[in-house]
């Protein structure tokens, strides 16, 4: 007979029930599907499915006989199961930090302990990698254009990373960077892109707003606005 997840007695009482007829283990069976994965049958019902590598763990043999503590086990290793089994599929299509992967998870309504356990597990199999995924992050980020450290770290921090790692990486990323001159740069291109009846007070104004949100910090906003307006023949203001 094959067992589904209807047919599991996961309502408290039918599980009292089971316990108040000294029920066993009747059968410990791959699931069809995944054979990692075990079904593990009390009577006639499945009442759990927890990953292969961890029967002997959990003390699940056949003939075990089935009582409170042990259905807690299996409940919380079913759990933590089901959750691996998603994120495995997520982190096949793009990577994903820590942070990320314990918010998707937590939306998709697993608990703490199950959302933690499986963090662990990917964690141990090399699919969550926090430090690479940070590198990674900010090799992209700076692909598309200078930014200031402040923009890098507000990105990184977007990802759910920890704030030590990623004002460290970003700091990292920007060490071979001169930020005044990656701010100038940014200066003179926006200036020949704004329309030249603005005056210069209007221009410096939208010069500047822009370098603040690439992150750059104030005075090389400052420093960037005056030497492009000053020097550059096609920008807004110029005589």
């Amino acid at each position: 007979m094959r067992m589904n997840r209807a047919t599991a007695p996961t309502d408290p009482e039918a599980q009292a029930a089971l316990f108040e007829a000294g029920a066993s283990i009747a059968a410990l069976r791959p699931t069809p599907k995944d054979p990692s994965l075990v079904g593990v049958v009390v009577g006639r019902k499945r009442v759990g499915v927890v990953d292969a590598g961890e029967l002997d763990a959990l003390g699940l043999r056949v003939g075990a006989a089935w009582r409170p503590e042990l259905a807690a086990r299996v409940a919380r290793a079913g759990a933590a199961a089901k959750a691996h089994r998603f994120m495995l599929r997520s982190l096949g299509a793009r990577a994903q930090s820590r942070g990320m992967v314990l918010d998707r998870l937590r939306r998709k309504g697993f608990d703490d302990d199950a959302a933690r356990a499986a963090v662990e597990r990917l964690e141990r199999a090399g699919l969550i990698d926090d430090e690479a995924f940070a590198h990674a992050m900010a090799r992209t980020v700076l692909s598309r254009g200078p930014v200031g450290v402040r923009r890098l770290q507000q990105t990184l921090l977007a990802k759910r990373l920890d704030r030590d790692l990623a004002d460290r990486v970003a700091r990292e990323a920007l060490a071979d960077r001169d930020g005044s001159d990656d701010a100038l740069a940014l200066a003179r291109r926006r200036a020949r892109s704004l329309p030249a009846s603005l005056d210069e007070r209007a221009a410096s104004r939208r010069i500047y707003a822009y370098l603040a949100r690439r992150g750059f910090e104030a005075d090389a906003c400052a420093h960037a606005v005056r030497t492009a307006l000053r020097t550059d023949p096609d920008a807004p203001g110029d005589d």
